[in-house]
């Protein structure tokens, strides 16, 4: 059976937020082009993105722009607050589907 990051209620995985070990695993598996040590540099270098990055659903919104960009200095312009985040993600899928159209 494949191991599940999440699991919730078992102790096993899932919890909110994520330990430190989960986040690493998630990242590993979310950024598979050899980058994602890149990325924990960058998260680690700053408090409330290491932070933020423990919320499953912000890690997958930052793994999602790291894979969706890899311009670090325009990332990190994105980090300055979870807004900017989320309105980062709202522009790509807006991008996309007018591509689609």
């Amino acid at each position: 059976m494949k191991e599940s990051l999440f699991n919730p209620g078992t102790g096993g995985g899932g919890d909110i937020p994520m330990d430190d070990d989960q986040l690493m695993r998630f990242i590993s598996k979310e950024i598979t082009d050899g980058s994602s040590y890149e990325l924990m540099i960058l998260i680690k270098s700053n408090d409330k993105i290491w932070r933020w990055m423990h919320i499953p659903v912000t890690a997958n919104i930052i793994c999602f722009l790291w894979n969706s960009k890899k311009d670090v200095k325009e990332l990190r312009k994105d980090f300055k607050s979870i807004y900017s985040l989320y309105t980062q993600m709202v522009i790509y899928v807006w991008k996309r589907l007018e591509d689609e159209r």
